[in-house]
């Protein structure tokens, strides 16, 4: 009788460790794969309180696509050394960044107008960028702009004053 309530036991045990496999499987099957994580241990390695200037000058969105055009400068950082500049949705119910394709633009007006403005001015002609991201892959909510820059003296991760509810 010790026998068979030990059988009955560990096969129910096996049985429920299956179910939770299987379903932990379909959760994470069914978290959106376009997401981008940042590693909580280079969060140190972004400088914090650098003046910045940005604004978005066009926005749109259709039921494919979100579409934001603007500009974003450091004010001590030269737009020709950024390496790398890109744009991401944040959900503010998951907290997951989504990855927005940003293609930088040079911009004469904003170069000109932040050499008047600021203290000691840099070089600001690739300032510009356009970001765009297919809208069904992003699951309803409200997201915040996020803005993510990258030279080789400096490494920023920006929230910005703009939201979207999807």
């Amino acid at each position: 009788m010790n026998n068979k309530l030990n059988y009955i036991l560990r096969t129910l045990m096996v049985v429920i460790l299956t179910v939770c496999l299987v379903v932990i499987a379909r959760m994470y099957k069914s978290l959106p794969h376009d997401n981008y994580v940042f590693d909580s241990k280079t969060y140190d390695e972004f400088d914090l309180n650098q003046l910045n200037h940005f604004a978005f000058e066009d926005y749109t969105v259709t039921d494919q696509k979100i579409t934001c055009r603007g500009w974003f400068a450091l004010d001590n950082a030269k737009a020709s050394e950024c390496k790398e500049m890109q744009v991401f949705l944040v959900s503010k119910n998951t907290h997951m960044f989504y990855k927005m394709n940003t293609i930088r633009q040079n911009r004469n007006d904003v170069d000109t107008y932040l050499r008047k403005r600021i203290v000691n001015p840099q070089e600001y002609l690739e300032s510009g960028f356009t970001a765009y991201i297919n809208r069904s892959k992003l699951p309803a909510g409200v997201y915040d702009y996020y803005i993510y820059y990258r030279a080789d003296s400096v490494k920023v991760m920006t929230k910005l004053p703009y939201r979207i509810l999807i």
